[in-house]
C-alpha cells in the first residue's frame, strides 16, 4: 500500500510538469519566501545610495482616440543622494538634455542648486527641492520614489491586509503573487495618509468625488531563488468607486533589476502607465506611459550628501 501511495504521489507531480503546472506550496514555505524577500529588500534600502547612472525618461501622452498626441524624452545624470542628517536616500536628476538638446549651463545649475541645498537645514525642504529640480522638464508629471523600493506590498505596515501565493518555481527564479484583502490606511487615492503615518502607496487622479474609492493594491514579485534578491515586480493598483460592476486599472508599474557589483540588484528599467478614471463608462483609459531606463550603476568618487562633497 506504501509503495503504491509513492507511486501515486509521484505520477501527480510527473503530470503537473507535464501540465506546466507547479505544485501547491503550504503556507508555511510562503511566509518563509516573504520574510526571505523582505530581508533582501531591507539590503537594498541600505545600499542602494550614493550610486550614479544615466538615465533616460520617455514620457508618451496618449489622446482620447488612444493614439500617442505628445512625447517628451529626458536625459539625466541620475543620483541615489542621501538627505543630511537622518540617512534617508532620495533621488537627484542633473538633466543633461531634452528631447535631445542639451540644456545650457547644466553644471552651473546643478552647482548653484546644490549650494542652495545644504543652506536649508531640513530634510523635508531638501526633498521637496530635489523632486522639484528633477522634474522641471516633465510635463507637470511629479514621478519620484520608484527606485528607492522594491517590493512595498511586504512591508509590515500592509503585509497583514495581503494575500499571497507561491504560484511558480521556475527554478533559479520563484514568483510570489499578492493581492489586498481589506482596506488599509497606508494605501490610499487621493487622501494622503489617513492616520498621520506616512504612506505605503500614495496616488492621485483626477477625480474630485470625496466619495470612497475602494483602492486595492495587487502583482506578482519575481526573485532570485537563492539570494532571495528582486528581479521584476509588477505592481497594480485598482479602484472601485460606488456603482461600479467592478474595479478598474488606475496604476500599473512595472520595475525589472540587473545584477551589480554591490551586493544588489539595481534598477534597469521603470515602465509606469497612468489611466484615467471614466466613471460615466465604468472604465479607465491609458493617459500617460512613463518609461525610465538606466545604464549599470556605479559609486562616484565624492560622497553624495547634503554637506560638501568629500574624497573618499
Amino acid at each position: 500500500m506504501a509503495d503504491r501511495q509513492r507511486k501515486c504521489g509521484w505520477i501527480g507531480v510527473a503530470m503537473a510538469v507535464l501540465l506546466g503546472l507547479s505544485p501547491a506550496f503550504g503556507q508555511a514555505e510562503t511566509d518563509a519566501l516573504v520574510e526571505g524577500v523582505h530581508a533582501s529588500t531591507r539590503e537594498y534600502l541600505a545600499k542602494f545610495r550614493d550610486l550614479l547612472a544615466e538615465e533616460r525618461k520617455t514620457f508618451e501622452f496618449y489622446g482620447s482616440n488612444g493614439r500617442v498626441r505628445k512625447t517628451r524624452v529626458v536625459e539625466s545624470n541620475f543620483i541615489v543622494y542621501e538627505l543630511g542628517g537622518e540617512g534617508k536616500a532620495a533621488e537627484y536628476r542633473h538633466v543633461l538634455r531634452v528631447d535631445g538638446k542639451p540644456v545650457e549651463k547644466a553644471d552651473v545649475r546643478s552647482e548653484e542648486f546644490f549650494e542652495k541645498l545644504t543652506k536649508l537645514g531640513s530634510s523635508r525642504k531638501e526633498l521637496e527641492k530635489l523632486q522639484e529640480e528633477s522634474t522641471r522638464f516633465d510635463e507637470g508629471m511629479r514621478i519620484n520614489g520608484f527606485t528607492l523600493f522594491q517590493a512595498v506590498a511586504l512591508s509590515p505596515k500592509v503585509r497583514g491586509v495581503m494575500a499571497f501565493r507561491q504560484s511558480e518555481d521556475g527554478g533559479t527564479v520563484i514568483r510570489l503573487d499578492y493581492e489586498q484583502t481589506a482596506e488599509s490606511p497606508y494605501i490610499t487615492v487621493n487622501r494622503g495618509s489617513t492616520n498621520g503615518e506616512e504612506a505605503v502607496v500614495s496616488f492621485e487622479i483626477d477625480d474630485n468625488s470625496r466619495e470612497a474609492f475602494n483602492e486595492r493594491l495587487r502583482g506578482s514579485l519575481w526573485v532570485d531563488a537563492e539570494s532571495k534578491r528582486v528581479v521584476r515586480v509588477v505592481r497594480e493598483l485598482t479602484v472601485r468607486p460606488a456603482g461600479f460592476v467592478r474595479a478598474v486599472l488606475i496604476s500599473r508599474v512595472v520595475l525589472e533589476y540587473q545584477p551589480s557589483e554591490f551586493g544588489i540588484n539595481t534598477p534597469a528599467k521603470i515602465t509606469h502607465e497612468f489611466f484615467t478614471l471614466k466613471r460615466k463608462q465604468q472604465e479607465s483609459e491609458l493617459d500617460v506611459r512613463a518609461v525610465f531606463e538606466y545604464t549599470r550603476f556605479s559609486r562616484p568618487d565624492v560622497d553624495v550628501k547634503a554637506e560638501e562633497p568629500r574624497a573618499r
